[in-house]
């Protein structure tokens, strides 16, 4: 017999199945961020100031919006953003 909040849930099944199918998924869903996050961190930590002006200018950002935020003048930022 399943008991669920001390009520037997036997002939609830499909309460207990759906239970179940979203403790996997959320499971399934953490396991995946504690994966992926230190991957992607890393990748974070070593992008090149000139890839990121190649995304920064991608994403729409200015020449001298990106300069303010790598610490560069706005002419370097554009001489990344173009190599």
């Amino acid at each position: 017999m399943c008991y669920i909040d001390g009520v037997d849930r036997a002939a609830h099944a499909p309460v207990v199945t759906t239970q179940l199918s979203q403790l996997m998924t959320c499971l399934l869903t953490w396991g995946a961020v504690v994966l992926l996050f230190p991957v992607i961190f890393i990748l974070w930590l070593t992008e090149s100031k000139q890839q990121s002006a190649k995304r920064m200018r991608k994403a729409g950002h200015t020449y001298k919006t990106i300069a303010t935020r790598l610490s560069v003048s706005p002419t370097t930022a554009r001489r990344y953003a173009l190599a």
